[in-house]
C-alpha cells in the first residue's frame, strides 16, 4: 500500500500516524525502560516511557507498564487513571484488573496505617468488587473490622510459701469499649482472698505442749474505672482505684499512662496509692518497639516512694504475635513495693518488697470472638519476716466479638 493511501485511510478513520520523530523516539524506548527498572530506578523508567508515547497514543501494553510503574512509585492515583484506562482498551488482559485491584488494596493499608479506617474499608471493598478473590484485600477488610469491646475474665490462685503459709484464690474481670475510633472506656474488678495458717505453742500444760494451726482469712476487692483517647501518635489514659478489704483500711488511688510515638516511643505511667493518710507514689519510665507486626518490646524503670522510703526497679518486657497465639513477658529486678499494672489494672498488693521476679500469659484464639489464656506468675519477696517466693496461675477467656 503506498504512503499516500495510509495517509488517507489514517484521515478517514480518524486518527494520524506517528511521525518520524515520534517513531525514533520510541525504538528502544521499552527496552530502555526495561534496564532502568532492572537497574533500580524506578523513576526514570517511567520518564522514558512518557516521553516516548503520549497517553493518547499508548497502547494497551505501554499502559498497563506506566500503570505498574506508578504502581511501584507509590503514585497511586495515576496508577488507578492508567489501569482503568488500560481495562477500557479492546483486547484488556487480566493484568489491568489485578492492577487496579492491587491499587484499591494499597491505598487501603495506607490509609488504614494513617487510622482512617472507613476509607480504608471503602479501598478493600473496591479491590474486592474488581476482584472478588483477591486475598491481600480480603486480609486488609478483615484488619478493618472493628472490635467494639473486650471481655476478659480469669480465675486463679497464689499461694506465698514462707514464714506462714499463705493460699489464696484470684478473680479478674476486665471490660474494655470503644465508643469511637479515639475514645477508650475501661473497668476492671479483682479479687483476691487468702488464709494464713498461723501456728500457735499451747504450752507443757496443755495435751503435752502440742501446736495448734489455725487459717486465719482476709478478702479484698480492687475496683478500677476510667478512660482516655488513642491515637497513632499519642495515647492518654486515667484510672481511679477503690480497694476495700476485711481486715484493713479501705485503699484509694489512681493511675495514668502517656505514650509518645507509633512504632518506637517512649511511655509514662503513674500512681498514686493511699489509706491511713499515708500516700505513696509510683513512676514508671519505658520506652518501646515494634521490630516487626508480631514482635513488640519495652524496657524502663519503675520508681517507688512511701511511708517506707524510696525504691526502683528495673523492668521490661517482650510481645509476641502468631495468629492465632499471644504472648506476653514481662520482667522486674531491683526493689518494688505494690506495684501498679496499668494496662491489666490490678495492684500487687503483697506484704514486703519484690525483689525479682516475672509474668507470663499466653492467649490462643480458637475463633475470631473468642480467646483462651493462662497465666502464670512468680516474685522473689523480702519481708520483716525474710524471703519468700510468691507463685500465682490463672486461667482465662476473653471475648472480643468483631463488627464491619
Amino acid at each position: 500500500m503506498s504512503a499516500p493511501l495510509l495517509i488517507a485511510l489514517a484521515m478517514t478513520l480518524g486518527f494520524s500516524l506517528p511521525s518520524d520523530r515520534e517513531v525514533d523516539a520510541r525504538a528502544g524506548a521499552w527496552d530502555a525502560s526495561v534496564q532502568a527498572e532492572n537497574d533500580g530506578n524506578v523513576q526514570r523508567a517511567r520518564e522514558i516511557l512518557a516521553a516516548a508515547w503520549s497517553p493518547e497514543a499508548a497502547g494497551y501494553e505501554v499502559t498497563v507498564r506506566l500503570a505498574w510503574l506508578s504502581f511501584r512509585l507509590g503514585d497511586l492515583d495515576a496508577a488507578e487513571r492508567l489501569y482503568q484506562r488500560a481495562r477500557s482498551m479492546d483486547g484488556a488482559g487480566p493484568e489491568a484488573t489485578q492492577g487496579l485491584a492491587a491499587t484499591h488494596a494499597r491505598r487501603g493499608f495506607i490509609e488504614l496505617h494513617a487510622g482512617d479506617v472507613e476509607a480504608a474499608r471503602a479501598s478493600f471493598r473496591a479491590a474486592l468488587t474488581i476482584n472478588p478473590r483477591y486475598s491481600e484485600a480480603r486480609r486488609g477488610l478483615s484488619l478493618c473490622r472493628t472490635h467494639p469491646f473486650d471481655l476478659e475474665f480469669w480465675i486463679g490462685g497464689y499461694s506465698v510459701a514462707e514464714p506462714q503459709r499463705t493460699t489464696g484464690a484470684l478473680g479478674f474481670a476486665h471490660l474494655r469499649l470503644r465508643p469511637s475510633q479515639h475514645l477508650r472506656l475501661r473497668a476492671a474488678y479483682r479479687f483476691q482472698g487468702y488464709w494464713v495458717e498461723q501456728s500457735t505453742d499451747t504450752g507443757p500444760g496443755f495435751q503435752g505442749g502440742r501446736s495448734q494451726t489455725k487459717s486465719v482469712g482476709e478478702n479484698r476487692h480492687e475496683l478500677w474505672a476510667g478512660g482516655g483517647v488513642e491515637a497513632t501518635w499519642l495515647g492518654v489514659e486515667a484510672l481511679g482505684l477503690w480497694m476495700p478489704s476485711t481486715d484493713q483500711p479501705t485503699l484509694f488511688g489512681q493511675a495514668a499512662r502517656l505514650r509518645l510515638g507509633e512504632r518506637v516511643g517512649v511511655s509514662m505511667e503513674q500512681a498514686v496509692l493511699g489509706f491511713r493518710g499515708e500516700a505513696g507514689y509510683q513512676l514508671a519510665p519505658a520506652g518501646y518497639a515494634w521490630m516487626s507486626r508480631s514482635v513488640a518490646a519495652n524496657a524502663g524503670a519503675r520508681f517507688t516512694h512511701d511511708a517506707a522510703g524510696g525504691a526502683w526497679a528495673a523492668e521490661a518486657g517482650l510481645s509476641l504475635f502468631a495468629d492465632p497465639a499471644e504472648l506476653y513477658l514481662s520482667g522486674r529486678v531491683g526493689r518494688a513495693r505494690w506495684p501498679v499494672a496499668v494496662t491489666i489494672p490490678s495492684v500487687l498488693g503483697v506484704d514486703g518488697d519484690v525483689r525479682y521476679g516475672g509474668t507470663l500469659t499466653l492467649m490462643f484464639g480458637v475463633s475470631e470472638a473468642t480467646a483462651l489464656g493462662i497465666n502464670a506468675e512468680v516474685h522473689r519477696l523480702e519481708t520483716a519476716d525474710g524471703d519468700t517466693t510468691y507463685f500465682g496461675a490463672a486461667l482465662g477467656l476473653r471475648l472480643s466479638p468483631p463488627v464491619e
